[in-house]
């Protein structure tokens, strides 16, 4: 039990420190300062707590737009369920592109393929960041050469999608089938039901 009351997640009108942050190098920061010892009590560690709440609440006040970040990697993707707040459209683009290649980072030929779908709080789409698009270790193609390669790599995450799809509607017939004779039958697989 946190001893702490800036520690304690019930401190704060019940709203969790660790949610109340947006952005994910302040949100590592913030894990960091959870690491030690829960019953300790470090000033600086409540100051800085204490004024990320209020820099989290002071956006929510000024009524910045929601942007969700959600990943499609050709399977049952990712979605964000808590969104970031950014001033506009032109961040949420940057935010992206930095999401894009911090997920690619060592790994940019397995991810390629990858994607950021970008929607508003509503749901609509704005736009999507295929992480091809911003991969740096493919800059020396020529445009026309790496054009054809991203269309590729769209093309195999689409593929891959399609393939995960149908792998889905077969469990979900082999379901149906089993229930029908009163049978054991798989309830989900990805967190998605059968």
């Amino acid at each position: 039990m946190h001893t702490n009351p800036a520690l304690d997640p019930n401190t704060h009108g019940g709203v969790l420190p660790l949610r109340a942050v947006q952005s994910n190098a302040v949100v590592r920061l913030e894990v960091l300062l959870f690491r030690g010892d829960p019953g300790a009590s470090d000033p600086r560690s409540e100051v800085y707590l204490t004024g990320l709440i209020r820099w989290s609440e002071h956006l929510r006040a000024e009524g910045m737009p929601r942007y969700y970040f959600n990943l499609r990697d050709g399977t049952a993707g990712v979605s964000d369920p808590d969104g970031t707040s950014l001033p506009d459209d032109a961040a949420a683009s940057e935010h992206a592109v930095q999401v894009a290649r911090e997920l690619m980072r060592q790994a940019e030929v397995k991810r390629r393929y990858w994607q950021l779908d970008v929607c508003d709080e509503r749901g609509k789409a704005l736009f999507n960041l295929p992480f091809a698009g911003v991969d740096r270790t493919i800059d020396h193609l020529r445009p026309r050469t790496r054009q054809l390669l991203e269309d590729l790599w769209q093309n195999q995450r689409k593929l891959a999608e399609a393939v995960f799809e149908a792998r889905l509607l077969v469990l979900s017939s082999r379901a149906t089938l089993a229930r029908s004779k009163g049978k054991l039958y798989l309830v989900a697989r990805y967190g998605r039901r059968i």
